[in-house]
């Protein structure tokens, strides 16, 4: 067996490393929808979203039915000859009694059967069918039953974090120079796209970010090891959270829900994203699990091909244990 290596990805191509900090565009919104609600004793967006006909999801019956799944999809929409293939896949499980939230990542290259089209990589799913191809092929791979989705640009990051003001972080000093050789490695590209790209000038406890440096942060690769990397996410993530949280002015949280729609494509509408924000609201801590599990697959080049080929029975039980036991 061999663990998942790590990818060197150019800068604009590290997609799923963020995609945590993408989806808490998804979060935010929900949130200000709930707060906003709350405020004006009714719903106030874009109204409900028409629930389409979906078709044969494979969905599988019997399913905890206080747990809501979600397939969130994540792709870099700045490539014009986009092919419709997901960086990244996420399944966001919301317990809409207790309040908890998980997060499991899908290795985007494990090899997957993809109804009609043989057995592909998980990401073509989407490519081949959009986001109803995309959730059938994860509940057949998984044994889940997800019939919503949300989908998030990689570009609406740093839009997300400055459409709030910025987050406070801890910044520590052999931090800094990884932030700002970050912020400079594509530096033209992102201000061509109206993104602030000053450098980060000071370190320490509640260091202001802005979102371009925020994203710098969170992509820090060098410094030490990819699990570090991924508790700077976390602290993005939550960084985010609370800036919402604490912010009371409602014309700043309107504010905040125009320029986030516009950036997340679902099938979620109103009513149901303000009951997923009740239970982020009572949560502290998003739970996260990542498929296929160490031990469970081998991965490497086939034919040609760099692939991960997965037990997916074993997955499949390993998932439901942590969505539905745990």
């Amino acid at each position: 067996m061999s663990r998942y290596p790590r990818k060197k990805r150019g800068c604009l191509g590290c997609v799923a490393s963020l995609i945590k900090l993408l989806l808490a565009g998804v979060v935010v919104w929900a949130l200000v929808m709930l707060w906003i609600g709350g405020q004006f004793g009714r719903d106030i967006g874009p109204g409900d979203v028409p629930q389409p006909d979906v078709g044969d999801l494979s969905q599988t019956a019997g399913l905890d039915g206080a747990w809501t799944n979600i397939l969130l999809l994540g792709r870099d929409s700045r490539d014009t000859a986009d092919s419709g293939l997901t960086d990244t896949m996420i399944v966001l499980s919301v317990n809409s009694g207790s309040g908890r939230i998980k997060m499991t990542s899908l290795m985007r290259d494990t090899m997957v059967p993809i109804a009609g089209r043989g057995t592909h990589k998980l990401n073509a799913a989407h490519a081949y069918g959009g986001p109803n191809l995309a959730m059938k092929t994860v509940n057949q791979a998984f044994g889940l039953n997800i019939s919503h989705y949300a989908s998030v640009d990689f570009i609406s990051f740093p839009q997300i974090i400055d459409s709030i003001g910025g987050i406070e972080l801890d910044v520590s000093e052999a931090e800094l120079p990884h932030i700002n050789s970050n912020i400079n490695m594509q530096k033209k590209i992102w201000k061509d796209q109206g993104i602030d790209t000053s450098p980060l000038e000071t370190f320490g406890k509640n260091t202001h970010l802005t979102g371009l440096q925020a994203l710098a942060f969170s992509r820090i690769r060098k410094l030490d090891s990819d699990y570090q990397r991924a508790s700077r996410q976390r602290a993005v993530l939550d960084a985010m959270l609370k800036k919402v949280r604490s912010t009371t002015n409602p014309l700043t949280l309107g504010a905040t829900v125009m320029s986030l729609i516009k950036y997340v494509d679902t099938n979620v509408g109103m009513i149901d994203m303000t009951r997923y924000a009740a239970a982020a609201l009572a949560t502290s801590k998003i739970e996260e699990y990542r498929v296929p599990v160490d031990g469970t697959f081998d991965s490497g080049n086939e034919d040609g091909i760099w692939s991960i080929r997965a037990d997916l029975d074993k997955n499949t039980q390993l998932l439901r244990e942590f969505i539905y036991k745990k």
